[in-house]
């Protein structure tokens, strides 16, 4: 049985015949690969102008150890009905597949959907990015009809994997296999220890500098110019702190600006890219004392379970991604939408009160090992490997179509709009 996946990331097809992806979404197949015990293909629409992430790698399709291929559309669909002993994985957030849940559904294929935005999230996003009123307005209108097909296509699949609360609390009445996993990289040797938190709160005080981190790009839709606000608000309040900014992005040259104009480098530094697993990670577990989150919505960052897996909690913006994370954990501060002051003053406090600062870093960890990537790998394997056999218990007896129906045609050839 092959599983085949079709990712919202699209592909940069090279001159050479190379493909770049991100290293992350290659970490996350090869393991998918692992847990899976079988063949496993990717289908990927191609992109010509899009801005790099910071992770992207090149690498030749035929020395990757699962099947890839760049194809438009139409001949995506073909693929993932050649084989109808196969497990499709579908992208809720590209809306080219909205409708290949009722496409694998008449092909007696189990489909599962990845959903990470949910309506309101994705208002958000184009609140923080987009600044002409009316192309926000003709955006959100197109989001609210969106919104349909989209729940449509959930009613119609097999299954649905939901990354993050926001999709989970919005969708899992739709589908009657749904499941809820939180976004990481982090594995089991990656993991901090309570021996960490030991060595890192060794003669903590309210009196030592505050050791603040944000990692992440550093866009609009993140937040990550609001970070120096916070910055500023805290040297008002007297607060002794030190934050450190890890990452790229559109605004690092205006925050870089800001920070000489409002004479914040004794108090902030850009770091730039830290290597994942050999630079970030050990940094956090070992400096860190607390995240600052600045997002302005929703999105369901793996930022959230690897920081808590240094043993690092997080004080952030009440988006209701990390709401969640909250929720479920009973770990971290939050604070309202866009008001980097109360941050700050939610942060002084914090200082102030290192004994629970502590407690809180314990708490993060003891949530993170419940659901590190290994586990989380394991247990989307197992759902989609259960909707299989609930597919194939429906495909007997049943007539399988040879062809794509022709109520189907239209939507296959306009790109699943």
């Amino acid at each position: 049985m092959i599983l085949k996946i079709l990712p919202s990331l699209r592909a940069r097809l090279l001159p050479d015949g190379q493909v770049v992806l991100t290293r992350k979404f290659i970490d996350g197949v090869l393991e998918f690969q692992k847990a899976w015990a079988g063949p496993v293909a990717v289908y990927m629409l191609p992109v010509k102008n899009e801005a790099g992430q910071m992770d992207d790698v090149s690498v030749w399709p035929k020395d990757l150890s699962f099947h890839l291929e760049v194809l438009e559309f139409p001949e995506i669909v073909t693929a993932i009905t050649a084989d109808r002993s196969a497990v499709v994985l579908l992208s809720l957030d590209d809306f080219r597949q909205s409708g290949l849940a009722a496409i694998c559904q008449q092909h007696g294929i189990a489909c599962s959907y990845i959903s990470e935005y949910s309506l309101a999230t994705r208002k958000q996003i184009i609140d923080a990015t987009t600044k002409n009123p009316l192309r926000r307005a003709r955006r959100k209108f197109w989001e609210n009809n969106e919104e349909r097909k989209r729940r449509a296509a959930v009613a119609g699949a097999t299954g649905l994997q939901c990354n993050g609360t926001p999709t989970f609390d919005c969708y899992q009445d739709l589908c009657q296999e749904t499941i809820l996993f939180f976004d990481t990289r982090v594995t089991e040797d990656l993991l901090a220890t309570e021996q960490d938190i030991s060595r890192r709160f060794a003669g903590f005080n309210a009196t030592r500098p505050l050791r603040l981190l944000f990692s992440g790009r550093l866009a609009p839709m993140k937040g990550s110019t609001h970070l120096l606000e916070v910055a500023k608000e805290l040297r008002r309040l007297q607060v002794d702190f030190h934050l450190s900014i890890c990452g790229e992005g559109e605004s690092k040259q205006a925050m870089s600006r800001t920070i000489q104009t409002e004479q914040l480098g004794r108090y902030v530094s850009l770091n730039g890219v830290l290597d994942f697993k050999t630079e970030l990670v050990p940094f956090v577990k070992s400096d860190i004392d607390l995240f600052i989150c600045c997002h302005p919505q929703g999105d369901p960052s793996c930022t959230y379970l690897e920081t808590m897996s240094c043993g690092v909690p997080i004080a952030g913006y009440a988006n209701e991604a990390f709401e969640g994370v909250v929720r479920s954990s009973e770990c971290g501060w939050l604070t309202p939408l866009n008001r980097p002051e109360e941050l700050a003053r939610v942060v002084r406090d914090i200082q102030r009160t290192p004994e629970l600062l502590r407690e809180q870093s314990v708490k993060a960890l003891a949530f993170a090992k419940s659901h590190t990537f290994n586990r989380t790998v394991s247990r989307r394997i197992s759902h989609l490997k259960a909707l299989d056999v609930r597919a194939a218990k429906t495909r007997r007896g049943n007539r399988i179509p040879d062809a794509i129906p022709e109520a189907l045609k239209e939507t296959v050839a306009r790109g699943g709009v």
